[in-house]
């Protein structure tokens, strides 16, 4: 740095120190428009002190910046302070080589080296601090691309301010060498707590260290970086307490023996790569391999070993990708369960069976050291051989031909049984106890794993498929047994779940349709059945969501005037068919209550077909422009509101059953919103979405944080937008404007925190951008343009990560 940038640095923050908060955002912002590298150096200059520590300042230009909150953590600290010993001459170097980054950095001593290069304590003259330096000489890197890939990770993870990761400072090339610098830190490394004479951590210690750790990768995370080498060699402790990352997104090309990464075409440390890297297939890596990294870490801190490690690299890498870890609790008994849970579904070989992103892990490390039970559950037998079955193909092949072999001869003597007339008795048991199987293998597989698989929808209509004509074969044998008829028409149901889900619309209806007959003529048989009921009402809910869909493609081509006019008559139909169906659904479910009056599960049921009634007739009215029928689908509304809170006065502890009430209330509002859009006097129904939106929030604020799931998260902040949105309609010139404002900035933080925590899910960045739209909106009405334009330009930047995260949207 130029003496003149710190003279300028020096008078600039001198400057903003005196100014009180709010003047000094101000004037940064000033700073910045008027030069870019005094600005920078102004906030780093300031993070660093201890006197703004204590004023917890940030850089209000930054709004992505997350806190840091543990228990153990100061949030406000970003980067180590400046003492009176850094702006003293450096100490005399030791024996270390000259002129292998030019004369800006004085080589202390050797702190460790690798294949690849070399780590030093060095003094960085022009920044006037103690860093450590790592230099890649010569034979490095091996090519340009290498060296094009080293600068540009070097530069993202020089972007990562954050309290849980080590900075990088600068990065450059001397004379062939090439090097980056990064804060130094005075601790050991976890890798002292890993070894077979190393003093474990005890079993809390190593779960909120790792905490800490989860919530560093999610910043990264959040910024589209990815470590690919998180190991307990690369967290050091700072102070011996405070964990800290190093060589945060450069692992991928980088390492060192001993702890540090391996030289390699496989990049990263094969004890500690999840399956997919270790495979070198670079395509598949995402954050959920930094997942596997963090459990196996996790792992090897209460174990004092790695979860995998064989006599070479080779063969560590076939441990990896071919067999399990060994239990944590047959290693160590003292390790609590949960935590072989958690790090068990870390290191998990299918990245689909882990944590979805590093703060989930951390949510469940939280709620294990609070006491309370964690979301990940222990793998059961038969999932074990699912994902064995998943890793070896052709094993599990084999296994298959033998297992439907003994299934075809077990059908084939039930056949056999049945039609000679022998043992009647043993055949109808023997038939009872295939179905039985048959029906929680197709149960398990296509409702419980394939229906959990990204990709399995066409595994799941093959399954489901050989289960119906299993069914039919049955009810072709026994055509008088009322339990094979059942399933018969339970296997059309779900077949015709899963032609929709395909897209498959026209044979969805067909089967569908062909469930109902059976079904209907079931119930007419057994009116007191509420089995029977339950399912017949199930079959009547899916056409009326298939209808549902049909008649919103219809809609959308109408109001984009493509859809032909022979078709018009017929959305009119599907809306009716619709309504038809839904009725039908709220019926059926009365007379289950009639005979299980106490059962919530039943009232449950009712209470959703009441209000999807309702959601139809409001539907019909607002399209038809018929608003008592938009009054009669409140109603139905309030009827479903008034079962739910019945229930829950009774059940508090139903959290279901609230969040419905929530989208309940949701409903209703959406309902008078659009009845204001053909009321003469809007006022009024407008005054109503209000109320109705107050006490959705209301409803989820009465969950426990751990019961708002994501989309739960996501519905809340559109309840805060549409209530801001309705009292903008009812704004007058004499009225306040802090509670559209507020409610505004509630849902785009809330949306924020969503899109940084999960910034691959496209309809969260979609529906902030809507919300940081309609603000805008509110500013350029009220002709407010000053607040207006920063609103559209954030609108627009969320545009264009969302087109980053679906370029074919």
């Amino acid at each position: 740095m130029s003496s003149e940038l710190w003279q300028q640095a020096k008078e600039a923050l001198a400057e903003a120190m005196t100014l009180a908060e709010g003047e000094r955002v101000v004037y940064l912002a000033e700073l910045q428009a008027k030069s870019s590298e005094v600005h920078d150096e102004v906030v780093s200059l300031m993070s660093s002190q201890a006197a703004a520590e204590q004023a917890g300042f940030l850089d209000a230009n930054d709004d992505t910046l997350e806190q840091y909150h543990t228990a153990t953590y100061d949030p406000a600290r970003t980067r180590e302070p400046i003492s009176i010993d850094d702006l003293q001459a450096p100490p005399k170097s030791t024996d270390c080589p000259k002129d292998l980054v030019g004369d800006d950095y004085e080589l202390e001593k050797k702190i460790g080296q690798g294949g690849m290069g070399v780590v030093y304590k060095a003094y960085h003259r022009s920044l006037r601090r103690t860093v450590a330096l790592k230099i890649i000489t010569g034979g490095g890197l091996r090519d340009e691309i290498d060296i094009a890939r080293f600068h540009l990770e070097a530069e993202a993870a020089a972007r990562l301010d954050h309290p849980g990761i080590i900075p990088v400072y600068d990065v450059g090339e001397y004379n062939g060498n090439h090097y980056y610098a990064m804060a130094y830190i005075e601790g050991p490394s976890l890798s002292e707590y890993v070894g077979s004479n190393a003093t474990l951590l005890p079993a809390r210690r190593a779960a909120e260290l790792m905490e800490q750790v989860c919530h560093a990768v999610q910043f990264a995370h959040d910024r589209a970086v990815i470590h690919r080498d998180l190991k307990p060699a690369n967290i050091m402790l700072e102070n011996g307490k405070i964990p800290r990352l190093a060589d945060f997104g450069l692992a991928k090309n980088m390492g060192e023996d001993d702890g540090l990464t391996m030289t390699g075409q496989v990049m990263g440390t094969p004890s500690y790569m999840a399956p997919e890297q270790a495979t070198g297939k670079l395509g598949e890596i995402s954050n959920r391999t930094d997942v596997y990294s963090l459990g196996a870490t996790l792992y090897a801190l209460l174990a004092g070993k790695p979860p995998f490690s064989g006599g070479s690299m080779l063969e560590t890498i076939r441990q990896v990708v071919r067999t399990e870890a060994e239990p944590l609790t047959q290693v160590s008994r003292s390790v609590p369960r949960d935590l072989q849970t958690i790090c068990e579904k870390c290191l998990a070989k299918s990245p689909q069976d882990r944590y979805a992103s590093a703060d989930e892990m951390a949510d469940d490390l939280r709620r294990f050291l609070d006491g309370f039970p964690i979301s990940a559950r222990p793998l059961a037998p038969w999932a074990r051989s699912v994902r064995w079955c998943r890793r070896n193909p052709i094993e599990a092949a084999l296994l298959g031909i033998t297992a439907t072999a003994l299934i075809v001869g077990t059908i084939v003597s039930v056949r056999f049984g049945l039609e000679a007339n022998r043992a009647l008795a043993e055949a109808n048991q023997n038939a009872k106890q295939l179905r039985s199987a048959m029906k929680d293998t197709f149960v398990f597989a296509s409702e419980d794993v394939l229906a959990q698989e990204p990709g399995m929808q066409a595994a799941r209509a093959v399954l489901l498929q050989t289960a119906q004509q299993y069914y039919a074969e049955l009810v072709e044998l026994t055509p008088h047994d009322v339990d094979s008829q059942r399933e018969l028409a339970e296997a059309q149901f779900m077949l015709g779940k899963v032609q929709m889900a395909l897209g498959q619309d026209a044979k969805a209806s067909k089967i569908l349709h062909e469930a109902l007959a059976i079904q209907a003529a079931l119930v007419q048989n057994a009116r007191d059945d509420a089995a029977a009921l339950t399912a017949l009402a199930k079959t009547h809910n899916q056409l009326a969501r298939l209808i549902q869909k049909r008649w919103q493609k219809m809609t959308q081509l109408r109001v984009m005037g493509k859809l032909p006019a022979e078709q018009a008559t017929e959305a009119d139909q599907q809306l009716d068919d619709w309504k038809k169906h839904s009725a039908e659904v709220t019926r059926l479910r009365k007379l289950v209550v009639k005979l299980q009056p106490d059962d919530v599960e039943s009232l449950h049921l009712l209470a959703e077909a009441t209000m999807n009634e309702g959601a139809v007739v409001a539907t019909q009215g607002y399209n038809r422009k018929q608003l008592l029928e938009q009054d009669r689908a409140r109603q139905l509304m309030l009827e479903a509101q008034e079962i739910r809170l019945r229930v829950l006065s009774q059940h508090p502890e139903e959290f279901r059953i609230r969040r419905a009430l929530a989208r309940g209330y949701y409903n209703m509002a959406n309902n008078e919103l659009r009845a204001a859009d053909q009321e003469h006097d809007e006022r009024l129904r407008l005054q109503q979405c209000v109320k109705d939106l107050t006490l959705a929030i209301d409803a989820y604020g009465k969950l426990p944080s751990g019961e708002l799931v994501l989309d739960s998260r996501q519905e809340l902040a559109i309840f805060f937008r549409l209530r801001a949105d309705a009292n903008f309609r009812l704004l007058r010139e004499d009225e306040e404007i802090d509670t559209v404002v507020g409610d505004y900035r509630q849902a785009e933080k809330l949306l924020r925190i969503l899109t940084e925590r999960n910034p691959n899910v496209y309809r969260y960045r979609i529906r902030l951008a809507e919300t940081q739209f309609n603000f805008c909106n509110f500013w350029y009405i009220l002709q407010q343009e000053d607040r207006a334009a920063p609103q559209f330009a954030k609108c627009r930047a969320t545009l264009l990560r969302a087109i980053r995260v679906d370029p074919k949207n």
